[in-house]
């Protein structure tokens, strides 16, 4: 405890001592309370901080909760994934399994069919070699098979001519022919192959789908008209012939149309029996194929045909539109549709064709002074 001093003049003076010392316990005890609002706003502070703190924890927390329960199900479908590509993998390897076995068994089979078939190649060449003719050096192409007492053959179209030159004896083993038949080599022949028959074609085919009509080398005639070559020629060759055939004239198409014209003297005191031809026409169509024009008069009748290089099934895939006008139309008079008509041996229409009079053309045909008889337009396409 700090000494009192008195002054000399007394009481007076110690009290005048006494003021500072009051005033500077009330500057502390302000300073305290400063001091303690500083430390109470610090303290809330601090306690907001730690709140957050604590929040940003609690958050956190539950963060790593859904990071734990999101990387348990990822696990989970992990593991099932895994579990499926096993199964799968499991799968794949019993069907390689099994195909590896069946492909086994097919490669044996495939064997045994090569060695069973060389068998049987060995066998038809063997019955092959026994059913050729020993005269003219070639099996027989149909039945009956005529053959000797020992079973020896002899073709249908060379015994005659052994016959009349007085040889009824085998060719083979010299015993009588007699009139037996070989059941046998009947049956052989029509479970072999046989050289197309046509000429220049070297094709094998089978006796059952034995067809000259599909052959590329079968014969059709030349399907001119004025004039008229008639030759047969090979199918294969005949583009080459008829582009070379003075009775038929090259073209691009007939779509545009073209004039066709009629004498006078063959339209006026025209009688049957003055009957006309116009050279034919080749040109090509659609996808290549190769059509002929053809077009005759016969008692006033006019037949307008279409003809294709190709047989019926080539012609099922067209359709071909013939259309008759006057040159100062644009309308047709007269059209038909119909399918072209295969080529063949012969020029028969065979009803593939358009047909009419000639009063129903003279309604629309023009007079040519200058050429002294009539024209119409013709034109064809495939439609």
């Amino acid at each position: 405890m700090r000494p009192r001093l008195v002054g000399p003049k007394g009481n007076l003076q110690g009290r005048e001592w006494e003021r500072p010392l009051e005033q500077e316990g009330a500057e502390l005890q302000e300073e305290m309370v400063k001091q303690m609002e500083v430390l109470l706003l610090e303290k809330e502070s601090l306690e907001d901080n730690l709140k957050e703190v604590t929040e940003e924890k609690n958050k956190l927390k539950i963060k790593m909760l859904e990071n734990e329960e999101e990387t348990s199900d990822e696990k989970t479908a992990m593991r099932h994934s895994i579990s499926a590509q096993c199964l799968e993998k499991n799968k794949l390897i019993a069907e390689k399994q099994a195909v590896e076995r069946e492909n086994k068994k097919l490669q044996t089979e495939k064997k045994e069919i090569t060695q069973e078939g060389r068998k049987n190649k060995a066998l038809v060449k063997e019955l092959e070699s026994k059913v050729e003719c020993p005269v003219c050096l070639v099996a027989p192409r149909e039945g009956p098979v005529p053959c000797c007492p020992a079973g020896h053959i002899t073709c249908s179209l060379c015994l005659p001519k052994l016959k009349r030159q007085g040889k009824v004896e085998c060719p083979t083993c010299r015993e009588p022919m007699g009139e037996g038949k070989s059941a046998l080599a009947k049956v052989v022949i029509e479970h072999m192959e046989h050289q197309c028959s046509l000429e220049g074609c070297q094709d094998m085919v089978a006796f059952e789908g034995y067809k000259e009509a599909s052959c590329q080398y079968r014969l059709a005639i030349c399907p001119s008209k004025n004039p008229a070559c008639k030759k047969m020629v090979p199918f294969c060759k005949l583009e080459e012939h008829a582009k070379a055939c003075p009775g038929i004239i090259v073209k691009e198409n007939l779509k545009q149309g073209k004039i066709v014209w009629l004498p006078e003297n063959m339209v006026k005191g025209n009688k049957q029996g003055n009957d006309l031809t116009w050279t034919s026409e080749i040109f090509s169509g659609s996808r290549g194929r190769v059509f002929f024009f053809m077009m005759s008069r016969i008692n006033n009748l006019y037949t307008l045909e279409v003809v294709m290089l190709g047989n019926e099934e080539d012609c099922k895939k067209y359709i071909m539109e013939v259309s008759v006008k006057s040159p100062d139309s644009y309308t047709d008079d007269i059209q038909a549709r119909f399918r072209p008509r295969p080529i063949g041996p012969t020029n028969d229409t065979d009803g593939f064709c358009l047909t009419f009079k000639q009063k129903t053309l003279a309604k629309f045909w023009r007079y040519n002074m200058a050429k002294k008889g009539y024209e119409f337009m013709v034109s064809v396409k495939a439609v």
